[in-house]
Order: C-alpha cells, then structure tokens, then sequence
C-alpha cells in the first residue's frame, strides 16, 4: 500500500455544480443536506491549505481532516 502524507490529492464529489445556475446549485444543496448528510452521505471536496489538510462537505460544512491517506495499490511507498 502506498501511504501518502501532506499531499494534496484532489478528491472531489461528482456533482457538477459549475454547470448549475445559483438557485439549482442552492436547491440541491439543501435537498443534500436535510437527506443525505444526516445519513453520514457527504458531497466532500479535499482541502489543503499550509496549515491543514482535510475534507470539507458542501452541503453542511462538515470537515474530516487527514493525517494521511493509504492507497491499496500493491506498493510498499511512502510519500512525504
């Protein structure tokens, strides 16, 4: 497994939301938001800033932040 720390990977959800107009983007996030983000089902988008690094919910805010990520890909690698 390849375990990377303090990279910034771009995980994102699958939502479009560029391609919505402000008042789809803002239903859709609300509908989310009462539906799924109580049932622990986020739209999270990976943020990395000089002083953390963690995922941050779209819908409700919710951040999970990282100390590192493990990727199961057969490596032995370690990235700093």
């Amino acid at each position: 497994m390849t375990t990377i720390k303090n990279k910034y990977l771009g995980i994102t959800n699958p939502i479009a939301m560029e391609e919505m107009d402000d008042e789809h983007r803002k239903l859709v996030m609300e509908a989310w938001r009462l539906t799924n983000c109580p049932n622990m089902i986020h739209l999270f988008d990976e943020v990395h800033s000089l002083d953390s690094h963690y995922l941050s919910c779209d819908a409700c805010g919710l951040e999970v932040h990282i100390e590192k990520i493990v990727i199961p890909d057969g490596k032995d690698k370690k990235i700093e």
